[in-house]
């Protein structure tokens, strides 16, 4: 057929981490807290050693499957779009989820850098959203984390304006 089915869809959240207990608890509260339940959950971590492994097992019976076991990067590709500032920059939003999304609270560049290189395999794609005044802080932590960033595109919300955000293609142990 032509036409695709999409209300058979199942819809799937994965979550991946390494030796970072505190945010993979986080996270999971998150997902099992959800209304809508109509999903399969699956958790990778990459063998940490900080605790996290207990963390998944105590959501065991939520968990759909899951799997902690050191690896050399499981993922072809990674989409991220951090926080845009840093902790000590502008006003820190009331709201806690607005305040972790645009904020360094939780991670950094240099974190996302560090995750992306233990996550994917060699060869494999990262692409970031952020905002060119982050760029250099992006090209030092993405390059000390052996992952070269290959294509950079600035967008401008419109004719004349300078750019607002940066789309960046990076590969890991890329030359």
């Amino acid at each position: 057929s032509l036409f695709f089915d999409y209300m058979n869809l199942k819809l799937s959240i994965i979550t991946i981490n390494y030796n970072n207990r505190e945010g993979l608890e986080r996270t999971i509260n998150s997902v099992v807290d959800q209304t809508y339940q109509d999903f399969e959950y699956i958790v990778i971590d990459g063998g940490s050693t900080d605790g996290s492994k207990e963390v998944i097992e105590k959501f065991d019976s939520k968990i759909d499957y899951w799997i902690s076991e050191p690896d050399n990067g499981i993922y072809n590709a990674i989409t991220v779009n951090p926080p845009y500032m840093k902790a000590d920059r502008g006003d820190l939003n009331e709201n806690e989820h607005y305040k972790i999304a645009r904020h360094e609270v939780y991670c950094n560049i240099e974190d996302i850098a560090k995750a992306s290189c233990k996550l994917l395999r060699p060869g494999g794609k990262l692409f970031m959203v952020h905002r060119p005044s982050r760029l250099n802080d992006i090209m030092e932590a993405l390059r000390k984390w052996k992952i070269e960033p290959k294509k950079v595109q600035f967008i401008h919300p419109y004719a004349d304006a300078e750019a607002n955000m940066v789309l960046i293609e990076a590969t890991r142990d890329g030359k």
